[in-house]
Formats: C-alpha cells, sequence, structure tokens
C-alpha cells in the first residue's frame, strides 16, 4: 500500500479536488479493495424498543445534528484559508531555522482536532498538510512520528455510505497519502516506535446507547476502526521492512503484542460483526504470512532468531484467532451432526460441504477459519502433532486439580492454578528471551484443531469419553463466569462430543467416573436451556440422550430424576421428562435410537446380548414411586409447562392408572387459576388424551 509512490503521483488531472490528491494505481487498488470489503450489512434486528422511544430518539439526533452545524461554523472558509497558508509558511520557516518542535506543535494546535472543521475544510487541512510533507521530506523525517494518532480522528466521517466505497470519498484520498508519504519519507524507527504505541492504545468508539440506530451507527464506527487498523498495520509493517537490525525478532515482538493489546482493548466490541472482524483478520493474516520476507527473499536471521520470530508468530496467530472469533459460532456441532444423519461423516469434505449450514454469515465466518488453519499450518502449527500431547496435558491438569472430588460448579472445580491463565490475554512478547518460553494459546490450538478435523477427519485425533469430559470441564473453567460459554467453545465442545459418542459403545460409557459422567451432563443440559442458538440446544440435548441411554439404567434414572426435581431451567426439567418418557418406552426407544446404528452389547453382567427394547429404564416400584412424587412437585409448585409434560408422559408410559386418574382430576380443579390461555387449552387436550388411556 505504501510502497513505489512517486512525486508524479501528485500531478494535477481535471476534476481532482487539488492538484495533490492524484492516486497512484496500486493506493487506488487498495482503497478499492478495502471500500469493497467495507460494503454491505451486517444482519441483524433491533428489538425491546418501542416506537415512542425511537421518535423521542430521532429528535434527540436531530438536536444533535443541529450542534454540531454550529460547531462546524466555528471556523469561516476564509479562516481555513488561512489556517492552510499558515501551514505552509511555518513549515518554510522550520526548514529555514531548523526549529522542527515548534512546527510540530503548529500542527497540533491547527490539526488535531477535525470536529472544529467542516468536512471539505478538513480536505483543505489535509491537502496542504500533505502538501508540506512531500515537498519537504526532512519536516515529514523529523516531525512524522507525531501525526498518525493525530490523523486517525479524520476517519470518522459523519453520514458516510461505505457502499458508495472509500476512493470515491475526498477525505480518504488525503489521509491515505499522508499516511503512505510517512511510511516513504518518515523516520522508520521513530514512526515504528509511535505506531505502535499509537495501535496499542487505540480504543473503539462505543455505539450510542437507547436509540433503535444504535446497531447501523455501531457497525459504521466499528468500519471506521478497520480503516485506522489498516493503515496503522500498514505504516507498522513498512516501517518494519526499512529498518535494519541483526534482531528483527524485537520489532516483530513490538508489533505482534499492539496487535494483542488492540485485540484485548476491542474485540468485544466487534461481537455482532463477524464480516468487519474478517477484515480485520485478513490484515493479520497478511500481517503474519508475509513477516520475515525481503522482497521475495528470506530475511537473513540467525537460527536463534529465526525461531524467535517463528514462536511469536505462532503464539500471535493461535492468540488473535481466539480473540476474535471465540464468540462465533462456526457451526461445526451442527454440519457435523447433520453429515451423522445422512450418514456422509468420513466422506470427504467435498461431497459433505453439500450438507452444510447456508447462512452466509456462517460460510464467510467458515472461509475465514479455514485459511487461518492453512496459514497456521504453514507456520509448523500441525494439529496432527500438537493435538494428542495437548489433551494429555488438559487430561493430567483436571486431575490434579480434581483430585479431591469435584465440587458444585459447572466445571467440577473452582479454585486451582488452572484459574490463573485467561484464554484472552495480551502477551509482551518482548519479555521472553527464549523461544521456548513464548506462549500459545490452548483455545486457539483447540479451535484450529476442530477445523482441521472438520476438513480433514483424521482418525489420529480421536479421543476417549475421560479425554472430551477433562476438555470439556477445562474449558468451561477457563471462561468468564461474568459472560456465557463462547459461541466457538459451545461449538467446539458439542463437534468433539458428538465425533467421540458416534459409535461409542455401553462398556466404554459405564467405564467413565460416575461423577464425571454426572458431571458431563449437567454441562449438556446447562447449554440445551441456555443456548441463544435453537439448533445447538437440540444437539447438545440429543446428545445428553445418547449417553443416558448408553449408561446403566440406575444412573441415567438417578440423573434425570435429580435434574427434573433440581434445575432451575423449566425447559431443561420439560426436556428430561421427555427423555426419560423415550427410555421408559421399547417400542419408541426402539425406533428412536436405532437411527444412531448402536450396536447390541454385553449386559450389566457382561454375559449375554440385549436388544435396545430390553435395555430402557424399567417401571419398578422404586421407579414409579418417584415419578408420582415429581409430578405431585410440579403441580404443588405451579409449574404448569411441566405438568403438561407429566400429563402427556402418563398418557404414554404406564404406571399406575389409580394415579394418573387422580392426578389428572386435580389439574382440572386448578386449570382456571392459570393464567395463560394457551397454557389452559394445552392442558385440557392433555387431559383429554389422558382419559381415553386411562
Amino acid at each position: 500500500m505504501y510502497r513505489g509512490t512517486s512525486t508524479s503521483a501528485f500531478v494535477a488531472t481535471p476534476g481532482q479536488t487539488s492538484p495533490h490528491m492524484q492516486l497512484t494505481d496500486d493506493h487506488k487498488k487498495d482503497l478499492e479493495k478495502l471500500g469493497e470489503e467495507l460494503k454491505g450489512k451486517e444482519e441483524h434486528t433491533v428489538a425491546g424498543e418501542d416506537e415512542e422511544d425511537v421518535n423521542h430518539g430521532a429528535d434527540d439526533s436531530e438536536d444533535a445534528e443541529d450542534e454540531d452545524a454550529e460547531d462546524e461554523n466555528d471556523y469561516t472558509e476564509l479562516d481555513v484559508d488561512i489556517v492552510c497558508q499558515f501551514i505552509k509558511d511555518a513549515a518554510r520557516e522550520a526548514e529555514k531555522t531548523g526549529d522542527y518542535i515548534s512546527y510540530a506543535t503548529v500542527i497540533d494546535i491547527h490539526c488535531s482536532d477535525p470536529s472544529r472543521y467542516k468536512h471539505v475544510d478538513r480536505v483543505k487541512i489535509l491537502t496542504s498538510l500533505l502538501e508540506v510533507l512531500r515537498t519537504n521530506p526532512k519536516i515529514c523525517e523529523e516531525i512524522g512520528w507525531d501525526l498518525p494518532a493525530l490523523l486517525l480522528p479524520y476517519f470518522n466521517v459523519e453520514d458516510f455510505d461505505f457502499n458508495d466505497g472509500l476512493e470515491g470519498h475526498p477525505t480518504f484520498y488525503p489521509l491515505i497519502m499522508l499516511f503512505s508519504t510517512l511510511a516513504e519519507y518518515g523516520n522508520p524507527k521513530e514512526l515504528f516506535l509511535k505506531t505502535v504505541e499509537t495501535l496499542s492504545t487505540l480504543t473503539c468508539d462505543r455505539a450510542p446507547e437507547n436509540d433503535k440506530l444504535k446497531f447501523k451507527q455501531a457497525e459504521s464506527l466499528r468500519k471506521f476502526e478497520v480503516c485506522k487498523f489498516h493503515v496503522l498495520e500498514e505504516l507498522m509493517s513498512s516501517c518494519m521492512k526499512k529498518i535494519k537490525t541483526q534482531y528483527p525478532s524485537r520489532f516483530l515482538a513490538s508489533a505482534a503484542s499492539a496487535i494483542l493489546m488492540f485485540s484485548a482493548r476491542n474485540a468485544a466490541l466487534f461481537r455482532h460483526f463477524p464480516l468487519i472482524v474478517g477484515i480485520l483478520a485478513r490484515r493479520v493474516y497478511v500481517f503474519i504470512r508475509d513477516w520475515g520476507m525481503d522482497g521475495d527473499e528470506p530475511m537473513d536471521m540467525s537460527p536463534d532468531e529465526q525461531a524467535k520470530s517463528a514462536k511469536i508468530l505462532q503464539s500471535l496467530s493461535t492468540y488473535f484467532f481466539y480473540s476474535w472469533f471465540h464468540r462465533v459460532a462456526v457451526r461445526w456441532s451442527s454440519n457435523l451432526f447433520r453429515e451423522i444423519k445422512h450418514s456422509i461423516h468420513e466422506l470427504p469434505r467435498a461431497e459433505r460441504a453439500k450438507y452444510d449450514n447456508p447462512k452466509s454469515n456462517g460460510s464467510a465466518v467458515y472461509t475465514i477459519y479455514n485459511r487461518w488453519g492453512t496459514l497456521a499450518l504453514s507456520l509448523d502449527l500441525d494439529p496432527s502433532q500438537y493435538f494428542l500431547p495437548l489433551i494429555q496435558e488438559i487430561q493430567e491438569d483436571v486431575q490434579e486439580a480434581t483430585k479431591g472430588g469435584l465440587d458444585d460448579t459447572l466445571a467440577g472445580f473452582s479454585k486451582s492454578s488452572l484459574s490463573d491463565a485467561s484464554p484472552i490475554a495480551f502477551v509482551d512478547y518482548s519479555m521472553y528471551d527464549d523461544a521456548s518460553e513464548i506462549p500459545l494459546s490452548q483455545e486457539g490450538l483447540l479451535m484450529l484443531a476442530t477445523q482441521y478435523m472438520m476438513e480433514n477427519r483424521d482418525h489420529s485425533l480421536n479421543i476417549s469419553l475421560d479425554q472430551l469430559v477433562s476438555l470439556t470441564l477445562y474449558l468451561v473453567h477457563r471462561s468468564s463466569p461474568k459472560e456465557p460459554l463462547p459461541f466457538a467453545i459451545t461449538d467446539l465442545l458439542l463437534f468433539w462430543g458428538w465425533w467421540t459418542l458416534k459409535d461409542m459403545e455401553r462398556p466404554e460409557v459405564r467405564q467413565l467416573d460416575e461423577a464425571f459422567y454426572v458431571k458431563y451432563l449437567q454441562f449438556l443440559v446447562f447449554i440445551s436451556a441456555s443456548s441463544p442458538l435453537p439448533e445447538i440446544r437440540n444437539i447438545a440435548y440429543t446428545l445428553c440422550g445418547r449417553l443416558l441411554y448408553l449408561q446403566h439404567e440406575s444412573v441415567s434414572f438417578a440423573f434425570i430424576a435429580d435434574t427434573i426435581a433440581d434445575c432451575p431451567f423449566e425447559n431443561a426439567q420439560v426436556a428430561m421428562v421427555g427423555i426419560l418418557k423415550r427410555l421408559m418406552i421399547p417400542d419408541e426407544i426402539s425406533d428412536q435410537l436405532s437411527k444412531l446404528r448402536i450396536p447390541d452389547v454385553p449386559t450389566r453382567e457382561g454375559v449375554e446380548h440385549q436388544k435396545a427394547s430390553q435395555t430402557t429404564i424399567p417401571t419398578t416400584p422404586e421407579h414409579v414411586d418417584t415419578i408420582k412424587s415429581l409430578c405431585n412437585a410440579a403441580l404443588e409448585q405451579e409449574n404448569t409447562h411441566l405438568v403438561i409434560t407429566w400429563l402427556n408422559f402418563l398418557s404414554t408410559v404406564k404406571l399406575d392408572c389409580g394415579f394418573a386418574g387422580d392426578y389428572a382430576e386435580r389439574v382440572e380443579k386448578v386449570i382456571d387459576e392459570v393464567e395463560d390461555e394457551n397454557d389452559r387449552t394445552l392442558i385440557r387436550l392433555a387431559l383429554d388424551v389422558l382419559a381415553k388411556t386411562v
């Protein structure tokens, strides 16, 4: 972007705003490419605000526009022309006296606050500064370090339509050329250090609150931040290539740390804009891919420098990937679930892709994941080499953390040495002298391995059930307790859950420690009840049902009963009654679970084989008493949806006709107390069905 610029690029052409506004072909292509990436809108529906609030917000916006108009008139056109001339005259004086510090002060006074100028006047200011720097390279060399942070606010253009492209807007012309001039004539070391500092401290503006247009405004703000990141990263990279040093890893360490600091500060603000995140990811992708090249040839580095630089790039790739994409569900689990359903999960990727989720955002994000996985392989991050050792390390850590037993938290343990490590971290690479000490993001590595497995189906990466449970507890423990479990982590865990359990038989499940088995089921219940994505809830619910089917009936029944009695999620309680019904009806369980291709396996004693219809939960007196107690509790607690579910259960599972009839009479007496009319209708329908079976 900043290479190959010549003075001839500023020759005036008809229709240009200024004789200094002609872009080179390279610059124009770069602007056009970035502009194309920023076109389009993210899909979003704003809900929860009424029309009155929206109209009020519109009035406020009009008032704000009036105030902005008043502010913009603080400087008249004559004032701006005088300022522009003063910028040029002061430059000539600085060139004569060599007092460049004073000139930097002049620029700071007149250019640091673009809000004082109208848009057309901002272009004049920027163009005047551009002319000075192009015609006085010494000034650019002396004060260039002070300009990147000063220029960034000019990217925020009110009411800018990104669909018109960047190359068509007059403000972006001089801005891009100014950064190009800094890269060409500025002091590379000073500019590099200042750019690193600016990128590290760059904090994105938050969107306005309580405004129905806030999503649209937030989207524009995020796109402006992408423009800022783009020019800073390009300037940083250009300067770094011009610095001659025996220790290039030191400059790489500073640049990589700046990128991660920007990520730590701002990634959360982009959570609703995966396509915009993709643009940022492509910038960092190119930065990592092209680092270490001097033109078409590799840089000349010592072996130690090569090793340290390579490890920094590996670390940056894993931390950046996790920081920006852990909130995005790329639909690994839903695609695998669909493939298992159609018995195509072992086919080549091209065949399996026909069944992928067609949603555009998911497809775009999946493409980014795939390209990042290819980048990781080029950095010698090969899942076939690192995945199983990482899983083994995680399993050992969890065993150490839980050697005293599991607690009541979702992860099963709350305090251990694992608590000190955050999956989203700012890494100061300058702290590490030895390449072997530089950390990699475990979550990032696991996400990359999952993407690799989605593409290649490498069976050498298969893990055991106890490793799956350890991985689940580990990642749940490391996630922030103040936020929902990240989409990508949930997606990852459900993918490996289905991949591990798709062909598993009962003996393997029953060998798992019961406490860990129950804890893993609790995780699945939590996801099936709390995930905002219906397909994820269904995948977790189905996996939970499969595990309950494969376990001893006594263990499965105890878990189901405890969940119905104590789970805080009503939808999970209802779901557990549904699973219990399936496990207690031989015909239905045979029809439902035979589709999962579960083979006949030894009985609990290991003496003989049983059919699926003979391995369901039996209607023992103890089980019947527990079910009656749960039915009564739902009625006493006025849990309407659970009562409806129990009525349907009693209509299907033959327990005790006397109890079923009595329960129906008690429910009928309280129908009128149910507030929701739809619920009353559902209760009457359930009672009618039950009356025909009692």
